[in-house]
């Protein structure tokens, strides 16, 4: 971990994580500092609006514009949530090894999609959760291949010539890759019940679970176990792969052979559909290919015509360019809407001043922006909350 610590990149990841699971785990923490980490990261701020108006959350297609609004309506678990898919697969951008690893985080949100169907047969209701545990249980090797890059081959190497991926990436790095995985998460400040769920089984323990924490353990063990099972085994070894699922977890839980098929299919659809406003590479991919052939679906999912979809694709080529795609009029206009449908349904003023001011900070391309309300016993006009550089600092003195 220190030698992570001194990688390029790695400080500023890890303040990102670590502030936005620290605000989420604290009952006193406004929508406002949640909304104010997530701005701090320009695109990250504009994947999550495209996220949240995607097919995912498609109750709200295409109506949130702020990310005030979001933390308000979706709650700040599940901003969490996405906000920390996003951070996973933004993994492979702009690094040697980014081709590597793509299909491994393809393969890591295929997974976490997967563990969706299994949280259903297991009564747990917060599957994004079991989605977070599933996709970080492989967050030692992401970590290992786009950081250590060299080491990780030298991991590769120990495997293909018959050493288990513990046992190699413990004798290059020191610590195995789920270890490495668990421990940074740790760092980051991830809740006790998401590290916990990162665990994985040992042959024989398996229990029926008694709370929601040995619920998300499962859920995202199956996910990956199942995964696993149809990356490696063959077509015809699929009928005896499943079977032996279904025995391994029969004391947690009651699942069966084709309850764990249309689990696959499921992701499958799912992955197909998010594709786009996550810019996951799933065309031509092996992993998933390899997937469908050993369902038996061998075709490549079409590609969406939703123009929301396109405008996603197209920010990700603006991504590059020195200064972010910057539209106020759109923005301003979105923006304006939000307000006006939190006006009509009655939330708290503090909530829609937020909106307001997040509105013409991001739409004017202000460095701050503060909002000042008056103090009727000072006789004076104090700032009340605001967004950008080093705001927090600055508050007090205005």
């Amino acid at each position: 971990m220190l030698r992570l610590g001194s990688s390029s990149g790695f400080p500023a990841l890890t303040t990102t994580i670590t502030d936005i699971n620290r605000i989420v785990a604290s009952d006193s923490e406004s929508i406002a500092k949640l909304t104010r980490t997530i701005l701090r990261d320009v695109s990250m701020t504009n994947k999550l609006l495209h996220v949240i108006n995607s097919a995912t959350y498609g109750q709200f297609h295409g109506r949130i514009s702020t990310v005030s609004k979001a933390v308000l309506l979706l709650g700040f678990e599940a901003v969490r949530s996405a906000a920390m898919s996003l951070v996973m697969l933004e993994f492979s951008k702009g690094k040697a090894q980014e081709k590597a690893m793509q299909d491994e985080l393809v393969g890591a949100f295929f997974a976490g999609v997967v563990s969706k169907s299994i949280c259903v047969k297991l009564a747990l209701r917060n599957s994004e959760e079991a989605v977070i545990c599933t996709m970080f249980q492989h967050l030692g090797r992401l970590l290992a291949t786009y950081f250590l890059y060299e080491d990780s081959l030298k991991v590769g190497e120990l495997i293909t010539g018959g050493m288990s991926e513990d046992q190699a990436s413990e004798q290059v790095l020191g610590t195995s890759y789920r270890e490495l995985g668990i421990g940074m998460a740790k760092r980051w400040s991830f809740p006790d019940r998401l590290v916990s769920g990162m665990q994985s089984f040992s042959a024989r323990d398996i229990t029926p679970p008694k709370t929601d924490v040995d619920k998300l353990k499962i859920a995202a063990n199956l996910a990956n176990e199942l995964y696993a099972s149809a990356l490696c085994s063959s077509e015809t070894q699929k009928a005896s792969a499943l079977q032996a699922l279904t025995k391994r977890y029969a004391g947690a839980l009651k699942i069966d052979t084709a309850e764990l098929t249309a689990a696959i299919d499921a992701g499958l659809k799912e992955i197909s559909e998010s594709a786009p406003a996550l810019n996951l590479p799933v065309t031509n991919s092996q992993t998933l290919n390899t997937i469908r052939t050993w369902v038996g679906d061998s075709a490549e999912p079409e590609a969406t015509s939703d123009p929301l979809m396109q405008d996603v694709n197209a920010l990700d080529a603006m991504d590059s360019a020195a200064e972010p795609a910057h539209n106020p009029e759109e923005i301003l206009s979105a923006g304006i809407r939000d307000v006006t449908e939190t006006l009509v349904s009655g939330c708290a003023l503090n909530d829609i001043l937020q909106m307001v001011l997040e509105t013409m900070y991001r739409g004017m391309g202000f460095s701050r922006t503060l909002i000042f309300i008056r103090d009727t016993k000072l006789s004076t006009m104090r700032a009340r909350f605001g967004f950008g550089a080093n705001i927090e600092r600055i508050l007090p003195q205005c």
